[in-house]
């Protein structure tokens, strides 16, 4: 099984990766943690790099993130294509909620996402929304509508989930 999570920051891509990764028991790369490493931040190119060689590596997979600009072979190969289409005051709230966590934890694993600063704020009511940026989720969904599982809500993310366990 072949999986890319995609969706808006603050809608549960890495915690539906990890648990995907667990159901069929397979490996999963985390974008966000390719390209915020501890000591730097990688270009698209190394990214790129990376997400080659995990797909040379792996047979079966779960790749999380968006970076639509990156390597589009992922989602070529992919057997699903799940994009968590939560509201904007959902991710908010689940992204409020991670800030806290990871402060209370090591803020190392990724500044960009422990810091809940204004900025971050107003990219996850607002910016991450406009037109262009819909649009990449859009020419995904699009392109590959055979394979992409759209969630819009909680209640449908655990219909999803517990499809898979039956």
């Amino acid at each position: 099984m072949k999986i890319c999570v995609i969706g808006y920051e603050g809608s549960g891509k890495s915690t539906l990766s990890t648990t995907l990764g667990e159901i069929y028991q397979i490996n999963t790369l985390f974008l966000d943690t390719v390209k915020y490493q501890e000591n730097k931040v990688l270009s698209n190119e190394e990214i790129e790099e990376e997400i080659k060689l995990f797909l040379n590596i792996n047979k079966d997979w779960v790749i999380d993130g968006n970076y639509f600009l990156i390597d589009q072979k992922r989602f070529k190969e992919a057997d699903q294509i799940i994009f968590l289409n939560f509201n904007r005051f959902y991710c908010y709230k689940k992204a409020k909620e991670r800030s806290k966590k990871l402060l209370k934890t090591d803020l190392k694993t990724n500044p960009r996402i422990a810091s809940f600063d204004s900025s971050f704020k107003k990219w996850i009511l607002f910016k991450s929304r406009k037109k262009k940026y819909r649009l990449n989720y859009r020419h995904v969904i699009n392109q590959y509508k055979d394979k992409v599982v759209e969630i819009k809500n909680i209640k449908a993310l655990n219909t999803y989930l517990e499809s898979l366990t039956k």
